[in-house]
Order: C-alpha cells, then structure tokens, then sequence
C-alpha cells in the first residue's frame, strides 16, 4: 500500500482516490500491526479532509472508528462517536446515503462495546433495514446473523 501510495504521489496520478486506497488501514489490524493500522487510519482522513473529498472522508471517518475501537477499545468511545457523527453529517450534506447502514453498523458495535445491547440492536434493526432497502442482500443477511447472535447471547 505505502508503495503505491508513494508512486501516486511521485507521478500525481489520480490524488483524488487517494483518501479512498487509505483505508486500507484495517488491512493493517488484520496482521496485527494496530501502531500502523492507527497511522494509516490517521493519514486517510487528513487526507480525505486536505483534498476535500468528502465521500472518501465518509470512508475515512468509518476506517478510522473501526480502528479506534480495535485499539482503543472502550477508551475510545468519545473520539469514535464523535467520528461517526461527522461521518453522517455528510451523509446528509452529501447525499451518500449508501452509507448510512455501514455507520450504523459502526454505530452497533460501539454501543455494543460499552454495554448498551438496546441501542446496538436498535441500529443493527434499522441498518438491516437500510441494506435491505437498497437491495444488499448479503450485508442484510450479515447483519441479522449479528442481530440473531445477540438474541441467542441474551436469552
């Protein structure tokens, strides 16, 4: 990713995707490396924010609470809401509206990190609603195998 990143810069090929290729920060988390997953994430939204690009800062804001709550768990709650506040701020300033279930789900499993299971099922019932309006199945089905899991923990 860095490497790539560097020669789009070098050659200032399509700069406007780069808060889009950023992200990828969560590939980072996956290999177990949360110093670099926390830089990349870091580096996707000041650069979102620089090129202001905001539909790749919607995904910026999305990469960067995913990764804030991987490494700073309940710790982290404040700066991970607060993210995805702005990310649906511009849902709404944008239109993006695809979004909207994916910050929910984000959302979800925050609540679902502090403890709160009715406002993590309440967001997963309206993102799974959200995903089944606009037709994607699959992530509808991911979020009520979520949605089914919770009721099979609690009873």
């Amino acid at each position: 990713m860095t490497a790539a990143l560097a020669m789009m810069r070098e050659r200032r090929v399509v700069l406007g995707l780069e808060g889009w290729l950023l992200p990828l920060a969560e590939a980072s988390l996956g290999v177990g490396d949360r110093d670099g997953a926390r830089e990349a994430a870091e580096r996707a939204l000041a650069r979102a924010r620089q090129l202001q690009t905001r539909v790749f800062e919607i995904v910026a804001l999305l990469s960067w609470a995913r990764v804030r709550r991987a490494t700073d768990g309940a710790d982290g709650a404040a700066g991970i809401e607060a993210a995805l506040r702005d990310a649906s701020a511009l849902v709404e300033t944008t239109e993006a509206r695809a979004f909207a279930p994916f910050i929910l789900v984000e959302h979800a499993a925050l609540a679902n990190l502090l403890g709160d299971d009715t406002a993590c099922r309440c967001d997963l019932r309206e993102a799974h609603r959200l995903f089944t309006e606009m037709g994607a199945t699959a992530r509808a089905e991911q979020v009520a195998r979520q949605l089914n899991s919770l009721s099979t923990a609690t009873g």
